[in-house]
């Protein structure tokens, strides 16, 4: 195709100026009347990469549910670091009626309890250490998660632009197959070329014309898929993609490997499940050791003075 748009060119510069191919010629490359040329044509909104990672990283539901799980985890970790709560309890003994004590009889009273347990020492900074690293190996699971949508919005974004590119340019070179092609009739109608010119050409248009439908199918596969990501409809319209300069790579492989070890999510979130189950394991073996609660009581007795009194127990572990 290249010799014949070569060979189309030079024809048409050494083209004698016959007075009607030479109108036949003008009529064929100039503009139509009406438009403007294309440094004429006002700049056309793009649509910028950054702008669609960040609306993907806010609709899609695997992101945002993975992010409020982290959170939930995270609000978790002081609640298992904190003391249980504390137990307070009311009651009566004597007549049926609520609060209601027999007179005379010194076992008759009303009571009111406080007791609070006490977990024995390091448990609860184990229990927090453990919901700590657990709520970090949740993050690491979520930026995996965030990492491959960015990756997937990246993906499609440019097989849309290589596309919409590739449709660009078979667009103009049709163009100028188009306009060549009429250039090649022209002379032929004054005599001045031969038929062969004239079907090469319009055999390289219908192969051009081809390759257009193969590249305007993939820019619509590309579209459909970045859509998808996006959460719209697949079929809704999107503005042509942005110029972007190609990203240096500025690090050597060995700060490549440091960089694959900090910032893999498989091998943190591995690292931090292994510190989780070494603490459990330290807690399990603190489980032998008991818990104590205390407790306060209170006791009002008909005719007889108030009693208070304190206990304290014990938890007992069989292994």
């Amino acid at each position: 195709m290249l010799r014949i748009v070569l060979f189309l060119l030079v024809s048409a510069y050494l083209w004698p100026t016959d007075a009607n191919a030479h109108q036949a010629a003008s009529s064929a490359v100039q503009w139509p009347t009406g438009t403007t040329t294309p440094t004429q044509v006002a700049p056309q909104p793009t649509a910028d990469l950054d702008d669609l990672i960040r609306e993907a990283l806010q609709k899609n539901p695997g992101v945002q549910g993975a992010l409020r799980q982290v959170e939930a985890m995270r609000h978790h970790v002081p609640q298992v670091k904190t003391l249980p709560d504390p137990m307070a309890s009311v009651g009566w003994a004597g007549n049926i009626k609520p609060f209601s004590v027999q007179h005379g009889d010194p076992s008759s009273n009303r009571a009111l309890t406080f007791s609070q347990t006490l977990p024995y020492p390091g448990k609860l900074k184990l229990q927090g250490e453990i919901a700590d690293r657990e709520a970090a190996a949740a993050q690491w699971d979520s930026e995996a998660v965030r990492r491959k949508l960015v990756a997937d919005v990246k993906s499609a974004y440019y097989d849309y632009f290589a596309a919409s590119k590739a449709v660009e340019i078979t667009e103009k070179n049709k163009d100028l197959l188009q306009k060549l092609s009429s250039i090649a009739e022209a002379r032929y109608r004054v005599g001045k070329g031969v038929q062969q010119d004239v079907l090469r050409s319009q055999v390289e248009i219908s192969r051009i014309a081809q390759r257009l439908t193969v590249f305007e199918q993939q820019q619509k596969t590309a579209l459909a898929r970045l859509n998808t990501l996006l959460y719209r409809d697949p079929d809704a319209p999107l503005a042509p993609p942005a110029s972007f300069e190609p990203a240096k790579l500025e690090h050597s492989l060995d700060e490549l490997y440091t960089l694959a070890r900090e910032n893999d999510t498989g091998l943190q979130r591995d690292q931090r499940m292994v510190e989780r189950n070494q603490y459990a394991i330290n807690l399990a073996q603190k489980n032998y050791r008991p818990d104590f609660t205390l407790a306060y009581m209170y006791q009002q007795r008909p005719d007889l003075p108030d009693m208070h009194g304190f206990t304290a127990t014990a938890s007992l572990h069989y292994s």
